[in-house]
């Protein structure tokens, strides 16, 4: 995933609920696409704001407070700036309580107990339906900024822009619809943005069309100061995303070096005033040098030790460490694995309890998704020991009558604070000994990802880790679940002619919202690292001992009676992984290249078995040939009612493989 975020997964299709469907099922893609399709090019022409009405507002907010200072160096010239805020002189009792710690900003800079609001309005076809008002909750819901200012409409399918620096501290926006419909989509294409340092918390398109006539939308600033680090150790990470990895660091013993004048900015419960905060906690690194590569760095994920040099600014409300174009330290790393695939491992779900949504299902439901055994259903459990056959087993967690699920209780953390602050306020709040788990699924509650990565994704997890972070409702999907536990396996995305996401014939590629399918397991790049079949599979190399293959292939679901599942052709550059997609018991919900041999490359990254992602280079059936490097393979027959396939892997140019290498 997946990100999904971005770095998540965000690459779905809707299936049949018959989960055994055939290829070819009709479905939708979200990867990184608009949730809105419109663009401002397709709305109709904006119009300047006139030499008046910019008198006209200015006289109102000088009015208010003469300290007030409007933000305009953003203006896009298509775009109506001020004209968004205005009062009237009902509500200035109301803003003189607050206005001498609320400015407008002309120069993106906030001061260090504030943050940065920002709001971009598009309007529909009927604008004068549409009105908003910004409540400071910590201060008797003072209006702090309203619009359209008074006497005064919005134009139709206009763009207005306004910023704030607003103190630290709880508010709520205040929409209000005359008719009930929102602004998007039926009668014009509307929208609204609204963000806080830079950071989108709200995207109108999730909400516009659910106003009524009024809805509030709370959200918190007290976490969004920024701190500037020191010397801060943690592990390198990886999140997996379409063709570009995020790097992180996960701090282990949180920031240990706050100067006192900036304790003030971190909030509970994510970080307390104890010497250890946040064990644990992730943080994405943006801004690293261009020419920054982790893999001649030799940097492990979740293994590789790294230090973060003095200077970089940490934002705790949105989990990004700004790296500002420096490269982290090299600490130590070395080529050792934190999940082993084989063996007993334990698993558990979280749900959350926020303050302002829950996690949909509740604990038994989620127990079936993750556990359940009952013939007829689909679970992570089940399918990854399927797939293994029981070289790894996943199990329910237990620990002070844990039972394999967890509901925590974050009553200072919202949903509008975004996945990343959620995510780490989760792990804070856990004890030590359920850390333990070998594997843990956070359920976050419905609109936190929305809040922060609006169209972004649904689910992503990191590489040789314990932590896999899922959008509400897809806690329930099977093939999200087995893809996610696959990235912290270190299994890569599974992609076809360069596309993320686009091979179908594994788990790592397209997931499903289905609870019950589909009923497949992995590509045979995957299935060749995690290594459950490396007894029925050969390694062919012109300089080795095998140097051809000619023989008989059999699908993964008849490992137990097969002589060969898995071929891997090593050349100079790629490695390439040949296999029979076999339709059939364990993997016959496959949705893509069904009783076809495929051939898929990959290229590691860093040491065996490490991070890679896979590539759907070639699907045959019988009597068809695919050549890469100097070799060429060639189905002669496929037996769909055996399940096997005639194959023959030889160097280019040659006919036949020598008599020896016959199996």
């Amino acid at each position: 995933m997946g990100s999904a975020g971005a770095g998540v997964d965000n690459m779905t299709k809707d299936i049949s609920p018959e989960e055994d469907v055939e290829d070819g099922v009709g479905g939708s893609k979200h990867d990184d696409e608009p949730r809105c399709t419109s663009t401002f090019a397709q709305r109709h022409k904006k119009k300047f704001i006139s030499i008046a009405a910019i008198s006209f507002v200015a006289v109102v907010l000088v009015a208010i407070a003469v300290s007030t200072r409007i933000y305009s160096n953003d203006k896009d010239q298509d775009d109506v700036n001020i004209q968004i805020m205005g009062s009237s002189a009902a509500m200035d009792v109301n803003y003189q309580a607050i206005l001498s710690s609320t400015r407008q900003t002309s120069n993106n800079k906030c001061q260090q107990n504030e943050g940065l609001w920002n709001l971009i309005l598009t309007t529909d076809n009927y604008p004068y339906e549409t009105s908003w008002a910004l409540h400071d909750s910590d201060n008797n819901n003072n209006i702090l900024a309203f619009g359209p200012p008074q006497g005064r409409k919005y134009e139709k399918q206009t763009r207005y822009i306004g910023t704030l620096c607003i103190p630290h501290g709880k508010y709520y926006m205040r929409w209000y619809d005359l008719m009930g419909d929102g602004i998007c989509c039926k009668y014009g294409q509307g929208d609204w943005t609204m963000k806080l340092d830079g950071r989108v918390i709200f995207t109108g398109f999730e909400y516009s069309s659910n106003f009524g006539t009024q809805k509030d939308f709370q959200f918190d600033n007290k976490s969004s100061g920024k701190i500037t680090i020191t010397n801060e150790i943690g592990t390198f990470l990886i999140m997996p995303r379409p063709n570009d990895p995020v790097m992180c660091i996960e701090l282990k013993d949180g920031f240990t070096n706050i100067p006192p004048n900036q304790e003030r900015l971190i909030d509970q419960p994510y970080y307390g005033n104890e010497v250890r905060r946040g064990e644990g906690a992730i943080f994405e690194l943006h801004n690293l040098p261009l020419d920054f590569d982790y893999d001649k760095l030799g940097l492990i994920s979740g293994v590789s030790q790294i230090s973060l040099p003095t200077g970089s600014d940490a934002f705790l409300f949105g989990g990004i460490i700004d790296m500002k174009g420096k490269t982290p330290l090299v600490i130590s790393t070395d080529n050792r694995l934190q999940n082993s695939n084989v063996g007993e491992k334990t698993v558990l779900g979280i749900r959350v309890v926020a303050s302002d949504a829950i996690t949909t299902a509740d604990e038994k439901t989620l127990y079936n998704s993750l556990f359940s055994n009952e013939v007829g259903t689909l679970s992570l459990a089940s399918q990854m020991k399927a797939c293994s056959f029981g070289k790894m087993t996943l199990v329910p967690f237990r620990t002070q009558g844990i039972q394999g699920v967890y509901t925590i209780d974050l009553p200072s953390v919202s949903t509008t604070q975004g996945d990343a602050y959620m995510r780490n306020s989760i792990t804070a709040a856990l004890s030590s000994d359920i850390l333990n788990a070998d594997f843990i699924i956070y359920c976050l509650p419905p609109s936190t990802y929305v809040a922060a990565r609006p169209g972004e994704g649904i689910a992503y997890a990191y590489i040789n880790h314990w932590l896999s972070v899922f959008d509400d409702e897809w806690c329930h999907s099977s093939s999200l679940l087995m893809h996610e536990i696959g990235h912290n396996l270190n299994l890569g995305h599974s992609n076809q002619g360069g596309q993320p996401y686009e091979d179908e014939s594994g788990i790592m590629g397209v997931s499903y919202p289905n609870r019950n399918g589909p009923r497949t397991c992995f590509n045979a790049a995957k299935s060749w690292q995690l290594g459950w079949y490396k007894d029925k599979g050969i390694t062919i190399n012109s300089s080795g001992s095998t140097p051809c293959f000619d023989g008989i292939l059999h699908g993964v679901a008849d490992y137990p009676i097969a002589t060969t599942v898995l071929l891997t052709v090593q050349t100079a550059l790629d490695d390439y992984y040949i296999n029979f997609n076999a339709k059939k018991g364990i993997n016959r919900g496959t949705q893509e290249a069904g009783n076809m041999v495929t051939v898929v490359s990959s290229r590691p990254r860093g040491p065996k078995d490490s991070y890679a992602e896979s590539d759907l280079v070639s699907k045959l059936n019988g009597g068809e040939s695919y050549s890469f490097s100097s070799y060429t393979v060639t189905v002669k027959t496929i037996d769909i009612n055996v399940g096997t396939a005639d194959v023959k892997v030889i160097p280019t140019g040659q006919d036949s493989c020598p008599i020896e290498f016959f199996l």
